[in-house]
């Protein structure tokens, strides 16, 4: 009778079955596709997911980007958000692809229940997942960016450490190479939805809580420069639109919480050739709303020296409204600003 071991325990490496010899047997088999070098896959069994440090881990430093999962898991209440959770970490921490199935209805055990759950994570992003308790096989299917992947793992540092402080695990990994056919005719559309604003979640919840994150890392990142830098002012131009109002709440904020008066922000309004009175008055009723210093600079002046100085044709009233006839004026704003913040030795926001 042959007997039935542990792949990290049995002697050999290969293995004859059904008349091929020598297949490739172990837990430390990376399969390379042929033709797709960046497809490189290694499979998993159950519980190796459940482990404090599974095998795709070292699988991941090794080369694989999708790791497989084929699980006997049975189905109690709670377990399906558990074994989301799991698969969701261990593809954002592998920085891979991670394809996990269970059993379903089809398992042959009569004691237990089975749900037949398949996920598809994306470095920590769900691509797919099947219906559960489903009496009818199943197939999910999901585009994975291995690119993106393999360009993550690059700008993290951490990655290539741990490939440093692991190398001698690392060694002991094979790579079985696939010979398979990849459909490369026609048009291969993505079943993947991109979101069009990828830094906007489309969900409200999702979007309150990310103008949150944003919103706070702003405060701080400005109170912590303030602090650190020993300045009391800052200076910002406001405009009347949303840019510098979003700007100016931000450094109100900071001001707040570093128990300092609002009136050291020094909000200058800085009328150009196509200021409206609207966003003038605008400008002037949120810098009095929110305690702040308020000024005004005419920057039209200096701006029709400018001209005249590099040959507009503006500067001989001629209506040429073009590129260069917008950035004299933002490059004058930008010129008064930071001398402002030299003679008030304030910041710029």
């Amino acid at each position: 009778m042959p007997l039935i071991t542990p792949a990290a325990s049995s002697p050999s490496d290969a293995v004859d079955l059904l008349g091929q010899e020598g297949i490739p047997f172990g837990n430390r088999l990376i399969f390379q596709v042929a033709g797709l070098e960046d497809f490189r896959f290694f499979v998993e069994i159950c519980e190796d997911l459940w482990a404090p440090i599974p095998p795709s881990s070292y699988a991941a430093l090794a080369g694989a980007t999708v790791l497989v999962n084929l699980s006997a898991s049975n189905i109690n209440v709670g377990k399906a958000g558990y074994r989301r959770e799991l698969v969701a970490n261990q593809s954002a921490r592998c920085l891979a692809a991670y394809l996990y199935t269970a059993a379903g209805f089809g398992e042959s055990t009569t004691d237990l229940a089975w749900d037949g759950q398949a996920l598809i994570y994306e470095n920590g992003t769900r691509i797919a997942e099947s219906q559960r308790f489903q009496y009818t096989s199943q197939l999910i299917t999901g585009d994975i960016d291995l690119d993106r992947l393999i360009q993550d793992r690059m700008r993290q540092n951490s990655f290539s450490q741990s490939i440093r402080q692991h190398r001698d695990e690392l060694a002991q990994f094979r790579t079985v190479r696939i010979e398979t056919r990849i459909p490369r005719e026609g048009n291969l559309f993505l079943d993947r939805t991109y979101e069009r604003f990828p830094f906007v979640p489309s969900d409200p919840s999702r979007k309150d809580q990310r103008c949150y994150e944003v919103y706070q890392i702003q405060v701080q990142g400005l109170a912590k420069r303030l602090q650190f830098t020993g300045v009391d002012k800052v200076v910002i131009g406001i405009s009347g639109g949303l840019d510098s109002t979003h700007a100016l709440i931000v450094a109100a904020r900071a001001m707040d919480i570093m128990g300092r008066s609002r009136s050291n922000i020094l909000g200058y309004i800085l009328p150009g050739f196509a200021s409206s009175e609207r966003t003038m008055d605008q400008a002037r009723r949120l810098l009095d709303a929110l305690g702040c210093t308020r000024k005004e600079i005419d920057i039209r002046p200096s701006s029709m020296q400018m001209f005249e100085d590099i040959g507009h044709p503006y500067a001989k009233g001629e209506p040429v409204y073009d590129i260069t006839f917008e950035n004299v004026q933002a490059g004058e704003r930008t010129n008064h600003l930071f001398r402002l913040a030299n003679h008030h030795n304030g910041l710029v926001v």
